[in-house]
């Protein structure tokens, strides 16, 4: 049974922006009707918040191979699905 609690897997930024990510998922999940509502409320949450360019994936299987920027990636899940938020620079 998936854990409800929300689990940060690996994290590279601050532990006040982590905390802003779970808690902007939470609301996401949340107010949304569509689970691909989510990332687009997470992602554009954090462009506004934190400066462009955020990106956001979801789901309860993937395979990921990335660069962000420093300090701009986190890897968690809620309720059994994942999520990986990470920013890259703005073109």
């Amino acid at each position: 049974m998936p854990d409800k609690e929300p689990k940060v897997v690996k994290a590279e930024m601050d532990k006040k922006m982590q905390d802003e990510a779970v808690k902007i998922a939470q609301e996401a999940i949340d107010r949304s009707r569509k689970p691909e509502d989510v990332p687009r409320y997470i992602k554009e949450y954090f462009d506004k918040e934190f400066k462009p360019s955020w990106h956001c994936i979801s789901g309860k299987k993937f395979c990921s191979y990335i660069t962000h920027e420093q300090d701009g990636f986190i890897y968690f899940s809620i309720d059994g699905q994942d999520y990986l938020l990470f920013k890259t620079p703005s073109i």
